[in-house]
């Protein structure tokens, strides 16, 4: 695992400066801290932070092919990289290393930008075609490494977080309207939106050719979810499908030259993971949890259980989380606004597992997948009772929200049920619905122009989208015959896992430099997921039907039979004791209380209507905090940028 950094100068005339270069893998340590490497030809700049894997005397990186003319820089594991290797050879291929990267260069000499298409894994890179004079940017199919670019009038430029790019001084950091929204909505910024207006963050599945000379730039998609369900014939069948495709799954995901292990919650995705490591590995396995003083949010007991019953090397922590110590680190991980509290535990399990282990393996992924999320139940309980009614009768209850305070749970349902399907879901998983966005931000218009500081408006607030889940309607597209709780799982597949999940997992583990790896997201495994029928993975209140069946007679039945909890922190608790003033001082900013670009009464009245118990209100103040802290430190990193002639 690996961090890439890199740009073409328009001018062919100009020379890429290498400490510019630099510069922009200096953001990029945490990803690579065992080397780096720059490559410059004429206007072009490649570099690459290495976390050493595989072949870990070789393969360093830029690499390039056997004259030169081909170069690539790259982030992730080609798991099938071995078979390529040897098809290769086959082809006449001469390779000097031993690791995975150096297929890519030879199947670009084959394949072009469709060589993304022979490969299997989690990836992320750039290749630099020098006799044809073109840049190909590449992303995996669900979007588990991150990939950013941005095109300048001087200049394109990419990188594996958006902090590389600034400290690059190559681009403009006006804000996007649009994702501000966004983030205020979903809690995460969809790509190929970015904070930034001049940057975009590539979309999973998606290769992008830029070629210098004419300015161009084409982006395309080389793999879809199969969101039909066509599977047909014996459930007994389908489940012993399943379990092949996991255990291979998880098996090409062992290979690994340095130690190895599993992240586990004590749930059924990465207890199941657990399980096929044990069946797959020739010694013990090492797993790492944590836990916390809150019952409400321990799931240690289960996860201790899982690791019992499979004799792992398990490593465990009960934590006392000093939020206030972690999150600014958080934050500038993330690099952009990123409204998941669950980053706090999945940084501190990566702290753990990282002092024993380079590479772990988790279980992320199996919830959009297999309709694991409680919001799944209680969309589907929400057609079956409110779905048949007319839309006038649903209109007149909807009306009925007067009543009701317009921050309340029960303003916000009755507001749901006006709204075709598409906009329920919307409003169900929306953090500021878009009555509150409309009381949080100044002003009805964008303003352009840059606040103090250059990194924003002057004034007035981004405008209000009628919701921010264009992917619910994407999904229900791709698989007319989806029914609503599919439709919600393929938009969660397509915007909350790439979003919001993935992002997570990716920032925190390689805040301290450890690779993760998702075996449930294979693509062989998603597009076997996808071809079921929802009855296969949601019979009545029983979620991951297919899975808790499959795993039943090996597992722990407390681990089967827990209610979900989630990786999560007691917020609501936090932000009226710990957490308290350093909120206060957040929400009492310049940001929220003078900017001109938000609605500071509005912004505090939240804060006193959570601390007196009337209204919960922890997942929109946490928004608040983390958008605050983030606007400090991306001044902060725009201080560090190279700067520009």
């Amino acid at each position: 695992m690996c961090g890439i950094f890199g740009f073409v100068h328009h001018d062919p005339h100009r020379p890429a400066e290498r400490r510019r270069v630099e510069a922009g893998l200096d953001a990029l340590v945490h990803r690579g801290p065992d080397g780096t490497g720059v490559h410059i030809d004429g206007p072009v700049g490649l570099g690459h932070r290495r976390l050493s894997i595989i072949d870990i005397v070789g393969s360093e990186q830029p690499l390039t092919n056997e004259d030169g003319s081909v170069v690539v820089t790259y982030n992730g594991e080609i798991y099938n990289y071995q078979e390529l290797r040897r098809e290769l050879v086959t082809r006449g291929h001469r390779l000097r290393t031993a690791g995975d990267t150096e297929v890519l260069v030879h199947l670009y000499e084959d394949f072009g930008p469709d060589l993304v298409r022979k490969l299997r894994g989690m990836f992320a890179f750039a290749i630099w075609d020098r006799r044809k004079r073109r840049l190909v940017l590449a992303r995996d199919r669900v979007g588990i490494k991150p990939l950013y670019y941005a095109e300048t009038q001087k200049s394109f430029v990419f990188g594996s977080e958006l902090d590389s790019l600034v400290q690059s001084g190559l681009i403009d950091r006006t804000w996007n309207q649009e994702a501000i929204d966004e983030y205020f909505s979903l809690g995460y910024i969809l790509a190929p939106r970015t904070i930034f207006e001049s940057i975009h963050h590539l979309p999973p599945a998606h290769v992008l050719v830029y070629e210098p000379d004419s300015g161009r730039i084409e982006t395309n998609r080389y793999w879809q979810p199969p969101f039909e369900a066509k599977r047909l014939g014996n459930y007994e069948e389908a489940k012993e499908e399943f379990d092949a495709l996991l255990q291979d799954a998880v098996r090409v995901r062992l290979m690994s030259e340095v130690p190895l292990g599993a992240l586990l919650s004590g749930g059924l995705d990465s207890s199941t993971v657990v399980w096929q490591m044990v069946r797959a590995a020739s010694g013990p396995v090492s797993t790492f949890s944590i836990g916390f003083d809150d019952e409400d949010y321990n799931e240690l007991a289960y996860a201790r259980a899982v690791a019992e019953r499979f004799e792992t090397n398990h490593h465990e922590m009960m934590v006392t989380p000093s939020a206030v110590e972690v999150l600014p680190t958080i934050v500038a991980r993330h690099g952009e606004p990123f409204g998941d509290s669950s980053s706090i535990p999945t940084y501190y399990v990566a702290q753990m597992a990282r002092k024993h282990v380079t590479v772990c393996l988790s279980g992320d992924g199996g919830d959009e997948l297999l309709f694991g999320y409680n919001r799944y139940l209680k969309f589907r309980q929400d057609q079956r009772r409110y779905g048949h009614l007319p839309a006038a009768a649903r209109h007149a209850l909807a009306r009925t929200r007067g009543l009701f305070h317009p921050d309340g749970p029960m303003h916000n349902f009755l507001r749901r049920l006006d709204e075709d399907i598409e906009g329920q879901y919307a409003y169900l998983t929306s953090n500021f619905t878009v009555e509150m966005r409309r009381r949080l931000f100044a002003g009805p218009d964008p303003i352009g122009g840059s606040r103090p500081g250059g990194n924003g408006s002057a004034g007035g607030g981004p405008t209000i989208r009628p919701d921010a889940l264009e992917a619910f309607a994407q999904a229900r597209g791709a698989g007319r015959s989806l029914d609503p709780v599919a439709s919600a799982a393929a938009a969660d597949f397509m915007r909350y896992l790439p979003g919001d999940i993935l992002t997570k997992v990716d920032r925190m583990s390689m805040a301290h430099s450890l690779e993760a790896r998702v075996p449930l997201l294979d693509h062989k495994v998603v597009e076997f997921a996808w071809s079921l029928p929802t009855e296969w993975k949601l019979k009545g209140n029983k979620t991951k039907r297919i899975l808790r069946d499959l795993i039943e007679p090996h597992m722990p039945a407390e681990v089967l039979s827990h209610r979900k909890q989630g990786f999560s922190v007691p917020l609501a608790r936090w932000f009226r004791t710990e957490l308290k003033d350093m909120l206060a001082d957040a929400l009492h900013c310049d940001l929220y209380q003078k900017s001109g670009r938000f609605q500071g009464d509005y912004v505090l009245d939240l804060f006193w209507q959570h601390q007196s118990g009337r209204f919960d209100h922890r997942h929109r103040l946490w928004l608040l905090l983390v958008f605050a802290l983030w606007d400090r430190h991306s001044d902060e990193v725009a201080s560090k940028a190279f700067a520009e002639p």
